[in-house]
């Protein structure tokens, strides 16, 4: 069945579920936190804020926290979009970020059904080549820049940490696909030939 189906079909679909599921709760998490802050938003737009209710802060729900760092690449690009389209929130960001999910997926699951022969293995061409050297470069910089960021930041909580490995992980899972890529060779068919009588 596994074969059948493969991991470029598996992938998308469980992570999808498994991030829907995640800023759901999170949305649920922050749509109980949101009664004592309209209440003081009120307050704020009569001109009066009751003595002793300090600026209440926004706390990034965990679960929205593992959706982000499970999947880093897609929910950046996500923001992106969300930046440009003017949907000014993290929810925005996030529900902007699910068709990335799923082609993020897709991509490591046509790349491990590559690797596993599931699909044809071949050697790469020219221009996969040149992708795969481009893409070390780049996760070569990506991981500099998230262990400097990890190293520089003062403090550190279970988000800040979480963010941190996501962003490492898919680093290297990069440099890892990219590699393995070069050194792809093509694998003739497992099933022996037919031999005429």
């Amino acid at each position: 069945m596994l074969r059948r189906l493969g991991f470029r079909r598996i992938l998308p679909i469980a992570n999808i579920i498994l991030f829907i599921a995640l800023v759901t709760i999170g949305a649920i998490q922050v749509g109980h936190s949101f009664g004592p802050r309209v209440r003081q938003t009120a307050y704020q737009e009569e001109g009066e804020l009751p003595e002793g209710h300090p600026q209440a802060m926004f706390v990034m729900p965990l679960a929205w926290t593992l959706a982000i760092a499970i999947n880093v690449p897609a929910t950046m690009l996500g923001a992106l979009f969300a930046e440009i389209f003017h949907l000014g929130s993290n929810l925005g960001a996030l529900l902007c970020s699910m068709p990335f999910v799923l082609l993020l997926w897709y991509a490591v699951g046509h790349w491990l059904d590559h690797q596993l022969n599931i699909l044809p293995r071949c050697k790469p061409g020219n221009a996969i080549r040149i992708a795969c050297w481009i893409g070390i470069l780049l996760s070569a910089v990506l991981l500099a820049v998230g262990l400097m960021a990890f190293k520089s930041h003062a403090a550190l909580n279970a988000d800040v940490v979480a963010l941190a490995l996501g962003w490492l992980f898919w680093s290297l899972l990069l440099l890892l696909m990219c590699v393995l890529t070069l050194q792809r060779r093509t694998v003739a068919n497992a099933s022996p030939p037919v031999l005429a009588p």
